[in-house]
């Protein structure tokens, strides 16, 4: 047997990963396992835990690990595709936000710059506050703000809007 076979994360399961992102918000990729945990707890409650869990390779720790992996390595390496996200609009104040966290951190890569604009929101806004910026931004998902993220590094390498360059 391929031992990268035995460790294989069904697609469903990185689904449930990131709808547990969209759903509770941004978070640096090391605060997730606690994150996830709590939901599944309360997508599976009393004794469904153990049999779902084990249907989605979500039964350890070391397995919802590699869920988070996987989720973390599949939007690292997808390419720029506007139908994947649920909304298209971007507005002036993400673009400039992103272009502040690109100068600041210099970020190499796409899920850098993710975690990046993630805990500069997240330092920046509390509570409500994070929620209601959020959704003035259109930054409410995980994939809003890689959409906004593209479209700023689109934009600044083809000088589309030098303001937020």
């Amino acid at each position: 047997m391929d031992r990268r076979a035995a460790y294989a994360v069904p697609s469903a399961t990185v689904r449930i990963i990131s709808d547990i992102i969209d759903k509770r918000g941004v978070f640096c990729r090391e605060k997730l396992l606690d994150i996830i945990c709590e939901e599944l707890e309360g997508m599976w409650p009393g004794d469904e835990w153990e049999k779902k869990a084990a249907e989605h390779q979500l039964g350890t720790t070391k397995q919802i690990q590699l869920a988070i992996d996987a989720y973390w390595n599949a939007i690292n390496e997808s390419a720029f595709s506007p139908e994947l996200f649920h909304n298209h609009t971007v507005s002036d104040g993400a673009l400039t936000l992103i272009g502040e966290v690109v100068r600041a951190t210099a970020p190499k890569t796409r899920k850098e710059t993710l975690v990046a604009v993630c805990e500069c929101l997240q330092e920046k806004y509390r509570g409500k506050s994070l929620e209601y910026h959020l959704r003035q931004m259109h930054l409410d998902t995980t994939g809003d703000i890689l959409y906004a993220i593209d479209l700023y590094n689109i934009g600044r390498k083809y000088e589309l809007f030098e303001k937020f360059a």
